[in-house]
């Protein structure tokens, strides 16, 4: 952001401007150029070199545990950059051109997404603050664990709380703050799950 921000101060404070506000309307404009360009960036690198990733499990050092690990290089700057646009239809429309299948009428507000074909997330569902929606885990012999987590409709889960791979939040449940949904969980329609690991608090 550093170098577009310089930019932005300079086109303020150009003489050809002279106060003019029209520089001040450049200024946003100028800004956004950083998380729009590496949305392409990441996006075309990821397609490119990448493609889609696959459930499974993948050996340390295997060309697919590679592949991921680069992924992750690629997502973790790029997901500070779109902090702006949590919580926003635009934020899923970016989510969507790296390959996760999530509904324009989700709430994301600022969760955590380095595995984004392996996410589904269905309309009215909401997501908190900081919580990780991870689609993968490490297990003994550093083997990697890679498949998919789905959000149902009208689902919440609490700011902070994880899932882990093949993780399924039926519609309407609720995950509790801080809590930790371990692989194979799943959570049914209106059940409310609290806790690390997640336990069941209340069932339908």
């Amino acid at each position: 952001m550093a170098p577009l921000a310089l930019l932005a101060n300079f086109v303020v404070a150009s003489p050809q401007f002279n106060g003019n506000a029209a520089a001040l309307l450049l200024v946003p404009c100028v800004l956004s150029l950083t998380p729009l360009a590496s949305l392409l960036l990441v996006s075309a690198l990821k397609w490119s070199i990448i493609g889609r990733v696959k459930p499974g499990r993948y050996t340390l050092w295997s060309t697919q545990m590679l592949q991921w690990w680069f992924l992750q290089v690629l997502l973790e700057p790029l997901m500070s950059l779109l902090e702006p646009l949590h919580g926003t239809p635009l934020f899923n429309l970016a989510l969507r051109l790296l390959g996760a299948d999530v509904d324009i009428g989700a709430v994301l507000n600022g969760p955590i997404v380095l595995d984004p074909d392996l996410l589904h997330v269905r309309s009215g569902a909401h997501v908190a603050y900081g919580a990780r929606l991870l689609c993968h885990r490490f297990d003994a012999g550093g083997v990697l664990v890679v498949g998919p987590v789905h959000v149902g409709k009208g689902a919440y889960l609490g700011p902070r709380s994880t899932t882990q791979p093949f993780v399924t939040v039926g519609a309407g449940a609720h995950v509790g703050p801080l809590s930790v949904l371990e692989a194979g969980t799943t959570a049914v329609s209106g059940d409310v799950w609290v806790g690390a690991p997640a336990r069941q608090l209340v069932s339908a």
